[in-house]
């Protein structure tokens, strides 16, 4: 179902304005780079604790 949605509706005056939220680019190219940080750094956090593991076992078996 299409509708044709007028100017002030865009502005965010008309129909169901309180509910609006207006989509800002700025905000979900910020949003999309944060989700990428927080994963890289998840990565990097798996992969020092990876590191400290095989340290604990090499440290371990040298020391036998």
């Amino acid at each position: 179902m299409n509708r044709d949605v007028s100017s002030t509706e865009v502005r965010g005056q008309g129909w169901g304005a309180q509910n609006r939220v207006e989509w800002n680019p700025a905000v979900s190219e910020l949003q999309s780079q944060l989700e990428d940080l927080r994963m890289h750094v998840w990565a990097c956090e798996a992969d020092w604790r990876l590191d400290d593991r095989i340290d604990m076992a090499t440290r371990s078996s040298s020391g036998q």
